[in-house]
């Protein structure tokens, strides 16, 4: 299993940890994965629909069929909500679907899977909202060392259509994995 942590402190500073694995062994050891459709970079807007995919097997990889598994999402300062409830089919897997609703404000939501009465077996996962559509454009794509490059920032309200302005931001520039 992967592990991912972030952090965030209460004057809102975040923190990443390096990214390891969890390893669990034995023949009876249940996987749950419970995944939306989208990562948090690609967010969803209001009157969105996320499709929630389950999948539960042995950790050999052998589906588990015939389990109720539950889903449950909550925000920041928020008590979680169930999304619904599936039974795993004879591959194993569940699709529960969740409307975005205009009271889901911007910001990241995450996401609880567990086995029905039996919270030994657990998936969390994760998305955002957002209301805006961002875009960003540069002078070029090939650039010389020491070359200055010019970075326009487009942001778009998604329901009104209209551009608005930022008053703080976050730009990352990376090295792609391959």
């Amino acid at each position: 299993f992967g592990l991912d942590v972030i952090v965030t402190t209460p004057s809102g500073a975040k923190g990443f940890a390096l990214r390891s694995t969890l390893s669990v062994i034995g023949t009876n050891a249940l996987r749950l994965q419970i995944t939306p459709d989208r990562d948090f970079k690609n967010p969803y807007s209001a009157n969105e629909n996320i499709t929630f995919f389950g999948l539960l097997s042995y950790q050999n990889g052998t589906p588990v069929s015939g389990e109720n598994l539950t889903v449950e999402l909550s925000s920041k300062g928020s008590s979680p909500r169930v999304v619904g409830t599936a039974i795993t089919d004879a591959t194993g897997s569940v699709v529960l679907r969740y409307n975005v609703s205009t009271k889901d404000t911007d910001g990241e939501y995450f996401v609880h899977g567990f086995i029905t009465n039996n919270t030994d077996v657990q998936s969390y996962s994760g998305y955002s909202v957002s209301s805006l559509r961002v875009s960003a454009n540069t002078s070029g794509t090939l650039f010389n060392l020491g070359q200055t490059i010019t970075i326009g920032i487009n942001i778009i309200n998604k329901s009104s259509g209209s551009q608005v302005n930022a008053t703080s931001g976050f730009l990352h520039i990376f090295i792609p994995s391959k």
